[in-house]
This record gives C-alpha cells, sequence and structure tokens, in this order.
C-alpha cells in the first residue's frame, strides 16, 4: 500500500504545454526514436519542420542585415554584413523596448520591423550584393560545412524544450509581453519576472500567427548560426595560409566552445546565457580586430574603421541587454573603443 499523499489537482497551466504541445517538435534521442518512429509521417514532419526552421532564420536575417546596413551608412568606412546583422538585432531589440513601454508586442510590431527591413534591404541591394559575391568566392569550401551544422541546429531545434527557466519565469515573461505593455509592479507577482531581458522580446516577436508554434524553436539557433559565419571565414583563412591574422586564431579558438554550443547546448527555450555570450564574443572579436589592424603590414598606419568600432559599442549594449551580468567586460570594451575613436579623432585633427 502506497503511503504517499494524493498531489492536489489543480487547473494551473502548464507554462510548457504549448512549447512542447506538436509531435513535430520531439527531441532527437535514442530514448525518445522508439516512440517516435510509431508516429506516422515522423521524419517528414521533421524535416518540414527543420525546413521551416531554416527559411525564418534566412527571411530574419535578411531584414536584420536591411536595417543594420542602413544605420551604417550614417558612419564612414567599410562595414561587413555581418556587422550590419548584429547592428540590426540590437537596433530591432531598442525598437521592441520602446513599443513594449506603451503597447504590448503584437504582430505590428514584428510586422512593421519586417517592413523595414525588407525595404532597407531593397535601398542598399547594391551594396550588400557587391559583399556576397567575394565572399562566397573567397570562402565557397566552407559553404558545404556551414549548411550542414546550420541544418544540424535546425533539427535540434525541432526538439522540445527542456530548459528549465523557460517554464519556471521565461514562458510567462513570454505571455506577460504579448498581452500587456510593461506592468508596473510584476516583479511582485514573481521576482523573476522583474528580470529585463531583452530575449524574452525576441522571442515574443515571433510568438504571432503562423509562427506561435515555433516561437521557442528560434532565437537562440539564430545567434549561434550567425557567429558561426566569421569563424568559418576564418578558418578558410587559416587553412588557405592567406595571411592569417591575430583575430583570424581568435576565431579559431572561438570554434570550440562555438561547436558545444551548435551540438550540445540548449537552443530550444527562452536561454539568456548563450545569446549574451555570443554577442559579447562577436564585439569581442569586431573590438581586436580592429585593434590589431592598425598593426598589420597592410594597414599600417590606417587606424580603426569608426563604422565597426560603433558597431562592436552596439553589440556590447545589445549583450547587457540579454543578461546584465555582462556589464563589467561591456564596460571595459566601451571605455576602450571610445579612448581609441577620440584618439583616432585628435590625430586625424592634427594632421589636417
Amino acid at each position: 500500500m502506497s503511503t504517499s499523499s494524493p498531489r492536489p489537482s489543480t487547473n494551473a497551466p502548464d507554462p510548457l504545454a504549448r512549447i512542447t504541445s506538436s509531435n513535430v517538435f520531439t527531441e532527437i534521442h535514442p530514448h525518445h526514436v522508439s516512440l517516435c518512429r510509431s508516429e506516422p509521417n515522423y521524419f517528414a514532419m521533421l524535416i518540414a519542420s527543420a525546413l521551416a526552421i531554416l527559411a525564418i532564420w534566412i527571411v530574419t536575417a535578411l531584414a536584420l542585415i536591411g536595417i543594420g546596413a542602413a544605420i551604417l551608412r550614417c558612419f564612414e568606412g567599410d562595414a561587413l554584413l555581418m556587422d550590419a546583422f548584429w547592428i540590426g538585432l540590437a537596433a530591432s531589440v531598442a525598437f521592441l523596448e520602446i513599443w513594449s513601454l506603451f503597447l504590448r508586442l503584437s504582430a505590428w510590431a514584428t510586422l512593421a520591423l519586417l517592413c523595414a527591413g525588407i525595404l532597407c534591404l531593397l535601398l542598399n541591394r547594391s551594396t550588400i550584393f557587391a559583399r556576397v559575391g567575394p565572399g562566397l568566392r573567397r570562402a565557397r569550401w566552407a559553404i558545404l560545412p556551414y549548411i550542414a551544422i546550420v541544418f544540424y541546429m535546425a533539427l535540434r531545434a525541432s526538439g522540445p524544450c527542456d530548459h528549465y527557466d523557460t517554464g519556471l519565469y521565461g514562458a510567462p515573461a513570454v505571455r506577460w509581453i504579448t498581452a500587456f505593455p510593461a506592468v508596473p509592479g510584476l516583479a511582485n507577482l514573481h521576482g523573476r519576472l522583474g528580470f529585463n531581458c531583452s530575449v524574452f522580446l525576441c522571442v515574443a516577436a515571433f510568438d504571432h500567427g503562423p509562427l506561435k508554434a515555433l516561437a521557442f524553436h528560434l532565437f537562440t539557433g539564430l545567434t549561434i548560426a550567425a557567429i558561426l559565419v566569421p569563424i568559418l571565414l576564418a578558418w578558410s583563412r587559416v587553412a588557405r595560409n592567406e595571411s592569417p591574422t591575430p583575430s583570424d586564431w581568435f576565431y579559431c579558438i572561438l570554434a570550440v566552445p562555438m561547436f558545444f554550443l551548435a551540438t550540445r547546448s540548449q537552443i530550444v527555450g527562452t536561454p539568456t546565457d548563450e545569446p549574451a555570450a555570443i554577442a559579447c564574443l562577436v564585439a569581442a572579436g569586431i573590438l581586436f580586430e580592429e585593434l590589431c589592424r592598425v598593426r598589420t603590414r597592410n594597414h599600417r598606419g590606417s587606424g580603426a574603421r569608426p563604422a565597426r568600432l560603433v558597431a562592436a559599442t552596439m553589440i556590447f549594449s545589445l549583450a547587457v541587454s540579454f543578461k546584465e551580468s555582462t556589464v563589467a567586460f561591456a564596460f571595459l570594451a566601451w571605455c576602450l573603443a571610445f579612448v581609441y575613436i577620440c584618439l583616432q579623432h585628435s590625430v586625424v585633427s592634427r594632421r589636417s
């Protein structure tokens, strides 16, 4: 006879129920395979889910690149497409934060960002396409590995959410964001709902219309896919011995933790550690590349490009909005970037 007391019944909804309700999002794991294969058309559904996630990542990346390219036109100097992606993400997060102060985060906010991104992409298409062609030719050997890794991440992103904090406060925070504007005193209901994390805004931006079932499966994988681009480009230059710079070796070292994130980390739900760490590493890579640029033989005396330094400071700000504990690292980088910009401006003023 069992001595355990019966659990009280409750009608409270499971915060993870909506995330894992569909059979499409079943984790590829040995102890799940026997159950999954009994479902009709399981593999076809899994591939369809992964392809849908890939399509959403591509459209989102193009829109963010368009927004970032429009912002970078305000600064002198040349900038890379990945800088445009991250600046576009930082600008989009700032827009969502302002929107959520006064209105609930509805589909209109997402549609406004998408339309703005497509419009800016069309207006800057000549500059963007001029970058894409040479970049693909220089790193053509890395295209297939990149596609394979990203497709594998899309398969992993099709699995269920096993991120504990998503059920604890992440999913409820997204529901509050999509239902109401910023609620004063919400932390009195649950302390963790007071965390001002913009990852929840990014997830909530997807949580509308046909993307509602995929909202928790998109954002973290998108950030990992973005940082893999400079890593594979650096590996391409090192493998072909094209005068690799210290920044190339920095990105090559980053391949180790990024491989772990792509293959083993929790990418479904509302994890904040991964997007914050990725944003910090991207910004640090840009800053390190620009500071090393003046020491290379090909660019001696040319100085760092202001657009890239601005990109680094904006991405560090994005990292702080993802997780406030990154502020110490970001503050040091901000000081370094601002001091370097001021010194470079004073040198140019004395020469003129």
